[in-house]
């Protein structure tokens, strides 16, 4: 895989980046806040936050928490089961078990997915470590702070994921909800990859199965420059 490099001259200071949401508690009506923090993204999707808040866990909607995680879902009506995956890992939750399947093996959960108002939820601080993240509860602010401490910046075009590790350059992709695939790898700039630093990438359907991706990057060590790698993907491949 061959990739172009454009260096653009952008001054950017960044701390961690962090957004934080009000947020409503689906059964009682009181506010609750959602906390969300990344290692690298920094552009925030518009997310409604509905939670759950009962016997102390905390529920959020299944395609609401795999954004902040930077996960892809699939929901399968049948079983009643959704099936979050990342590049390496996958993990299965059922409305009608306690049992989840991660990478072949089955572990207990406390407590299965919710449906409530004709919408899924998913109990935030089992989905939240399983992937190496974080969900802390502040009963003082009432406040659930999400952490994704992942290597990831990631970018989605109809029902294909696109994931890049930061830390070892390499880039992943699933379609359907298959298990993702590594397309290849490219030499990442010193500076980029040691938190926090801007980054993000973007998907684009060309035509057909044509995609093309734009990889943008911060080298810290070179004064701020930003290094957007173009990668073209012709035909799936």
């Amino acid at each position: 895989m061959k990739s172009n490099k454009i260096l653009i001259s952008l001054a950017l200071t960044m701390g961690l980046a962090l957004s934080s949401y009000p947020a409503v508690h689906a059964a009682s009506q009181s506010k609750v806040n959602v906390q969300y923090t990344s290692r690298f993204v920094s552009e925030f999707p518009q997310l409604t936050h509905d939670v759950i808040f009962e016997n102390g866990r905390i529920f959020l909607p299944i395609r609401e928490l795999a954004t902040m995680l930077q996960l892809h879902v699939q929901w399968d009506q049948k079983q009643k089961a959704a099936t979050f995956i990342q590049p390496g890992k996958e993990l299965i939750i059922s409305t009608k078990t306690k049992k989840v399947q991660s990478n072949g093996k089955t572990y207990t959960l406390d407590t299965p997915l919710k449906i409530h108002n004709s919408r899924i939820y998913v109990p935030v601080r089992f989905v939240a470590e399983w992937f190496n993240g974080e969900a802390v509860w502040d009963e003082k602010t009432r406040t659930v702070v999400i952490k994704d401490n992942s290597p990831f910046i990631s970018a989605s075009v109809d029902q294909e994921m696109y994931w890049f590790d930061l830390s070892k350059g390499e880039l992943y992709r699933s379609i359907g909800g298959q298990t993702p695939v590594k397309l290849g790898s490219f030499k990442v700039p010193d500076g980029v990859g040691a938190a926090p630093t801007f980054t993000s990438i973007e998907a684009e359907k060309m035509s057909g199965s044509n995609r093309w991706l734009s990889i943008h990057l911060t080298a810290r060590e070179l004064s701020g420059v930003y290094v957007v790698h173009g990668v073209f993907l012709k035909d799936g491949q």
